[in-house]
């Protein structure tokens, strides 16, 4: 059996959101037109905030065509994978428990925040599944995978065709056996590094490092000190002697002048 590729509706979403992408630059383009020709006063501060609120969700609906265009879902005998922007889910078909379609659940699903066409995304508690998460476009065509951690809630464009493939990759068996994976960038090195213990943030050898650390230093000022009292006793000493030859000197060369007696 070939690779079935599943594409999600990408049509309307697509328009809407190049649509709000549009306006949005427009007013943009339009504020700071005005600001370098307005005075400072309320009219530059009013065209400022509307600049400002009108650029912030540009990369916000920005991202979304992206992730819609490239969005993808993908099965073969060995897995099926979820394309949606940056993101891949590759669940393997023997995680699967089952795939059906949401009109055959007795509690309907309840949408995501904001569900736009285009972008029905986000995660959901359902009474009787659990946590739900909806990797989606279009909620008229929502299919569910059950997984063991996991349901997934995508919505290709022939769901039908889907459930088919899936049943048919299934009696055939897989060619390799996959594991789930959910690739994602590599941490940062403080990131991976595993936190400190409770109780033992300073390791004991830094203690004794700084222990040595300030002995050395002790000794070192003490040995310092000793010498340089040393050193001022020495030239203390030495000009005391020099001193004490100078007021000797006259009379020792006195007493070399006299005669001596008999």
């Amino acid at each position: 059996m070939n690779t079935g590729l599943f594409p999600p509706p990408k049509q309307r979403g697509l328009l809407i959101h190049g649509i709000i992408l549009f306006v949005l630059t427009v007013v943009v383009v339009v504020g700071f037109i005005q600001l370098t020709s307005a005075d400072v006063g309320p009219a530059f501060l009013i065209w400022l905030l509307v600049s400002l609120a009108a650029f912030a969700p540009i990369p916000f609906f920005g991202y979304r065509v992206f992730a819609l265009y490239r969005a993808s879902y993908e099965i073969d005998r060995d897995s099926l994978a979820i394309h949606w922007g940056l993101r891949v889910e590759d669940i393997p078909l023997n995680d699967i428990e089952w795939i059906r379609p949401a009109e055959d659940l007795t509690n309907p699903l309840i949408l995501p925040a904001l569900p736009m066409p285009g972008a029905v995304l986000g995660i959901r508690r359902h009474p009787d599944l659990g946590s739900v998460e909806f990797i989606a476009s279009d909620p008229k065509k929502l299919l569910l995978i059950a997984t063991a951690k996991r349901i997934f809630v995508i919505s290709p464009d022939n769901p039908a065709g889907l459930a088919q493939t899936f049943a048919r990759a299934t009696e055939m068996g897989s060619l390799a056996p996959t594991e789930a994976r959910r690739p994602l960038p590599a941490p940062p090195r403080w990131a991976a590094s595993p936190p400190p213990k409770p109780g033992r943030s300073i390791p004991r050898s830094s203690f004794r490092k700084l222990g040595k650390t300030a002995w050395l230093v002790i000794s070192g000022s003490r040995h310092s000190s000793s010498t340089l009292d040393y050193s001022f006793g020495q030239v203390s000493s030495s000009h005391q002697r020099r001193k004490w030859h100078l007021l000797c000197k006259p009379q020792i060369a006195r007493l070399k002048r006299s005669p001596p007696r008999s």
